[in-house]
């Protein structure tokens, strides 16, 4: 580990020390490093330790450290790191509590690209929560980025810088990884974080590197292009998808969407006009759950309303079981997921079996009605001709 050679990664292995730290257990390889789960050496406390591949990092990755180590604003899904440093050979780590979860580039590998895509809203969002405490988007490097236990997206605070009151952001002097440098938009020119525009570009290359497995800028030909590997997308759906990656990730301003909010969005529509395709290797589990969702929202009536309906009484008869039912009803549908959804099974019951009446007796058909009044009138004429001869007598 003596070499300085920026360029030359380092090999540590398990049990070895760094810092404070011992290392556990090789977790990911990562654009910037490698991910390791570790171990605080006086007190034992687990944490996960991100060492940087290169010493020319460590001026970016120090200070950005440091600045978060100060901050007090705390989110779940935002990893603030507890320590920092050096290895013996110059090139810099940071690290963040817990060992839940994995690194994302190590996630991402066989997640659907519905899941995938859902990370990328999450981002947007966690940007838009950092926002609002007076955060914006430093530099966005995949190695900053994690999933949780839940699937859900967790960005360690590293990628954040914090807006200072009273001065413009353009004015602070800020260093980057050689990693994010890729997620720089054409325009940006100064050390300091971008606006909206910089932020879309970074998380629509972000977006591309996720979809399609490789960068789109500097841009060349078919270069956002959605991979063969999603086989279950529409024509239709590849097509919108495809012009979505390169509008985010364009190096023209004006054609990417105003800001991750709006991106956000575009996704989340693309994802439900996907018609499925989006779930891949998942779709087939995420047909079954929307079908028993349909089928408990169908099957969702008071037993009231079952049986005066199944009584055939249009007058009690809500209008809602008297509609047919061409479509499911207006509640709102829940979001499809990559873990299966139990509905509840007396969603599911079959409904109650009405009693067995006894069928109305059949109406008299108009010729057996004739042969009675014919019958009735002879009947009477013999009558009336008896008395008429004992009358006669």
């Amino acid at each position: 580990m003596g070499s300085t050679d920026s360029n030359k990664p380092g090999f540590e292995s398990a049990g070895e020390a760094v810092g404070g730290w011992t290392l556990r257990q090789s977790l990911s390889e990562t654009l910037s490093g490698h991910w390791w789960a570790a171990a605080q050496r006086k007190t034992h406390q687990p944490g996960s330790i991100l060492v940087y591949n290169r010493v020319d990092d460590a001026g970016a990755v120090l200070v950005q450290a440091a600045q978060a180590e100060q901050q007090g604003w705390r989110h779940p899904d935002i990893l603030w790191p507890v320590d920092s440093g050096l290895t013996p050979d110059g090139r810099p780590y940071v690290v963040v509590a817990g060992q839940d979860g994995e690194p994302l580039l190590h996630a991402v590998k066989s997640a659907s690209l519905r899941r995938r895509l859902e990370w990328v809203v999450q981002l947007c969002e966690l940007l838009l929560i950092a926002e609002t405490a007076g955060h914006a988007l430093g530099e966005l490097d995949p190695s900053l980025l994690w999933v949780g236990p839940q699937n859900q997206l967790r960005l360690v605070a590293l990628a954040l810088t914090r807006r200072p009151s009273g001065k413009p952001l353009s004015d602070r002097p800020a260093q980057r990884s050689r990693a994010a440098k890729a997620f720089l938009c054409p325009e940006h020119t100064g050390p300091a974080p971008g606006g909206a525009s910089a932020q879309v570009f970074a998380v629509g290359v972000l977006m591309a590197l996720l979809v399609t497995g490789r960068l789109p800028y500097p841009v060349a030909v078919d270069s956002s292009r959605a991979l063969p590997q999603w086989p279950a997308l529409k024509p239709l759906a590849r097509a919108e998808l495809d012009d979505l990656l390169q509008r985010a990730g364009s190096p023209e301003p004006e054609l990417r969407p105003r800001d991750v909010a709006d991106l956000a969005l575009e996704i989340e529509f693309w994802l439900d006009g996907s018609e499925g395709g989006a779930t891949t290797e998942a779709g087939a589990l995420a047909a079954l759950q929307q079908h028993v969702h349909e089928e408990a929202r169908s099957l969702n009536w008071s037993a009231e309303e079952l049986k005066k309906s199944l009584a055939g009484d249009p007058e009690e008869a809500p209008a809602e079981v008297l509609a047919p039912r061409t479509s499911p009803p207006s509640a709102p549908t829940p979001p499809l997921t990559l873990e299966p959804l139990a509905a509840p099974a007396a969603a599911l019951a079959p409904p109650p079996i009405p009693p067995r009446r006894a069928p109305p007796a059949p109406a008299l058909a108009e010729e057996e009605l004739d042969l009675g009044w014919l019958w009735l009138a002879g009947a009477a004429v013999v009558l009336a001709l008896a008395a008429l001869g004992l009358w006669w007598r």
